[in-house]
């Protein structure tokens, strides 16, 4: 992978019933899959918000944030964690896939994930506090 590079988010989408929360989720696992991006997509019912970490080569990145994520009418509120290149991914080794967390099984595995392979210290850290209001929910 030339130039690896990582955004992370969140948003607010309000009154997304399960179906539509699935069809993105599975939108999003296709697209991503496809584009060779890893990194994970939780939504949060009760807060109504999504968080998302997109990992992959810089240009397709920044590509999909910019051309589907922020023209995307569902989302509002889009806070910018981080826009930053990185020499070690998070998710480099997880899986070959974009990882979609439907139970709070899916959501320890990753935190687990993410406390063994510390490969970017501020990224995982950052990632792992933003995490801890999904475990909340999910538990």
């Amino acid at each position: 992978m030339k130039l690896p590079y990582t955004i992370c988010y969140t948003s607010v989408a309000e009154d997304l019933d399960d179906d539509v929360v699935n069809q993105i989720f599975e939108v999003t696992a296709r697209h991503n899959n496809e584009c060779k991006i890893q990194g994970l997509l939780l939504y949060s019912k009760e807060t109504e918000r999504f968080f998302q970490v997109l990992e992959g080569e810089k240009e397709e990145v920044i590509r999909l944030y910019h051309e589907k994520i922020l023209k995307d009418p569902r989302h509002t509120e889009i806070t910018d964690i981080f826009h930053k290149p990185t020499s070690k991914p998070i998710f480099f080794k997880y899986t070959s896939k974009f990882n979609l967390i439907k139970s709070s099984e899916d959501l320890q595995e990753i935190k687990r994930y993410i406390e063994e392979h510390k490969y970017s210290k501020a990224n995982s850290e950052e990632v792992l506090r933003l995490l801890q209001p999904f475990l909340i929910f999910y538990s």
